[in-house]
């Protein structure tokens, strides 16, 4: 049914969604040491 498939891409949707939102905090904090390293305060 179409309601399977609307279930279906909304769960991919989230789990997309936390996945580039886990990498986005891994690529800051990241980049934040590397700041950090480059302009000590």
């Amino acid at each position: 049914s179409d309601h399977g498939k609307v279930l279906l891409s909304c769960s991919s949707v989230i789990r997309f969604s936390v996945v580039v939102f886990v990498l986005l905090l891994e690529l800051f904090s990241w980049t934040e040491e590397i700041s950090l390293d480059i302009f000590p305060i």
